[in-house]
């Protein structure tokens, strides 16, 4: 005769449970597109299971580390909404800057390819400004100082 088990070894067996279907979905999520995670949940059929959608929801929230911020928890996402590459982020401690722009060109050799997009438009800006200046101190030195009677 096989014993019943206690309402709390069921809420165990439940919650394992949705772990696991949790994990699936972040696994189908982090490989498949959009038809793909569409045919998955379509699957799960949680339209007629709302106790298994409010479980499949506390499982994957307590999966996430809520210590980690958005863009770090979001890091593995490589594309945007279009499917196109999204921008590779800055790792410079100075980023769309000039010294963020030599930190770059460090790293690669001199080699201004290796800047990031932002870092390089501030470099532009950056030698736009510092050319400018220059010419103003030559103009101001070329001229002539009068003197007051």
């Amino acid at each position: 005769m096989t014993r019943a088990k206690s309402p709390q070894a069921r809420r165990g067996d439940f919650a394992e449970r949705m772990v696991e279907e949790a994990l699936a979905l972040a696994v189908v999520v982090r490989t498949e597109g959009a038809e793909g995670i569409g045919q998955h949940i379509d699957g799960l059929r949680l339209d007629t299971d709302p106790e298994k959608l409010r479980g499949l929801l506390v499982a994957l929230a307590a999966m996430v580390d809520v210590d980690r911020s958005p863009q770090r928890l979001l890091s593995w996402v490589t594309w945007d909404e279009a499917g196109e590459p999204l921008p590779v982020p800055c790792e410079a401690p100075t980023p769309a800057s000039h010294a963020g722009f030599v930190w770059h060109t460090a790293k690669g050799g001199l080699d201004a390819a290796h800047a990031c997009g932002p870092c390089e438009a501030a470099e532009r800006l950056y030698q736009r400004e510092r050319k400018s200046s220059r010419r103003s101190k030559a103009r101001a030195q070329a001229q002539p100082v009068t003197e007051a009677a």
